[in-house]
């Protein structure tokens, strides 16, 4: 039995020693563990306090010179605007001596040039004088924006004091004044053009479908639009207003605007008869209704501002105002002309 227990005894004592053991190297590492977390924390907070410092001599330095900042970059803006400015400026004074160039050659040789038939295409695209720029229709919009800012010099160069001193020089004068002349035969055959290809789709019709990915059967809006921002350039698109109102009178109502069918109620040699007159006014009113909210829509597609991201250039051609200012006009046409509007039938 003793020799049982000093066995035990024994075994009680190993088993202590190798558990104080244990403890003892637990606390070992555990102090060292402690001491490398405090050298971490102490770094951490020597470079969180060096980050604020840095994040307050920041923003000290933003204040004292975020206004000089300020102005540098107005400054590089407004440069940035002078530079187009003479881009702009440059192209148009090379535009401007190409015609003046064309012109002379013209006067020099006694013979007018052929710029209806260039223009329209009539005379083969390698075989034109004229820059490829006013012969072809894809590049319609830009020659119309080129054109009217010729104009414009024109029109500037005429009401200017220096202007009336540079005609004391006859050949000065005289340059100025072909070149005036050749602008202008440009213009109005160019715009001729656009008119002519804007009735053209117009008058061929079709399904009115705006989405941009309309099939066949449906009117090309994408490019009477395109024909509409051109035509916007040409006396603030008068014209293209007044074609294209009487487009839509003449071919969408013909029971108005037909001098030459006298309805009942304009024939006096009848007997007048309130049911037949009611019932023509009705058909007219629907007509009318039904014409007109078709129409609206396409004015709005077609005489409306560019959407945003639009390469075109539209949003500087046509304004919010635009369409307002077509339905306006139609409905004028429709319902307050004096010899065929509804109100002169009523």
């Amino acid at each position: 039995m003793s020799e049982v227990l000093n066995e035990a005894s024994q075994m009680c004592s190993s088993l202590v020693e190798l558990t104080s053991l244990a403890v003892r190297d637990a606390t070992e590492d555990a102090a060292e563990a402690d001491d490398a977390y405090q050298i971490r924390l102490e770094a951490h907070n020597v470079f969180s306090q060096n980050a604020a410092l840095q994040a307050e001599d920041i923003q000290t330095q933003f204040r004292t010179n975020g206004r000089a900042a300020l102005q540098i970059g107005q400054q590089l803006e407004y440069a940035e605007g002078k530079r187009r400015q003479c881009e702009s400026a440059i192209i148009l004074i090379r535009r401007w001596g190409e015609m003046e160039k064309l012109a002379e050659s013209e006067a020099s040789r006694g013979d007018e040039l052929k710029i209806n038939e260039e223009i329209r295409g009539v005379v083969a695209h390698n075989s034109c004088i004229l820059d490829s720029l006013y012969t072809r229709p894809d590049q319609s919009l830009e020659a119309s924006k080129v054109l009217k800012q010729l104009r414009e010099v024109v029109k500037a160069r005429a009401n200017s004091t220096a202007g009336a001193i540079a005609d004391v020089d006859p050949n000065s004068s005289r340059r100025f004044m072909l070149t005036a002349n050749l602008i202008d035969r440009i213009s109005k055959a160019l715009e001729a053009r656009l008119l002519n290809s804007f009735t053209e789709i117009y008058s061929a019709g079709g399904q009115y479908d705006f989405s941009e990915n309309a099939g066949p059967g449906c009117i090309d809006w994408k490019e009477l639009r395109h024909l509409a921002q051109a035509l916007m350039l040409f006396k603030y698109g008068q014209r293209i207003h007044k074609q294209y109102v009487q487009m839509v009178v003449s071919s969408r109502f013909p029971e108005l605007f037909n001098p030459k069918k006298p309805t009942d109620i304009d024939d006096e040699d009848d007997e007048f008869d309130m049911d037949a007159t009611r019932s023509l006014l009705s058909s007219l009113f629907h007509r009318v209704s039904d014409v007109c909210t078709a129409e609206f829509e396409l004015i709005a597609h077609v005489f409306g501002p560019a959407p945003d991201g639009d390469p075109s250039g539209a949003s500087a051609v046509l304004t919010e105002d635009m369409p307002l200012q077509v339905a306006r006009a139609l409905l004028q046409r429709v319902i307050s002309d004096k010899r065929n509007g509804l109100q002169s039938r009523i």
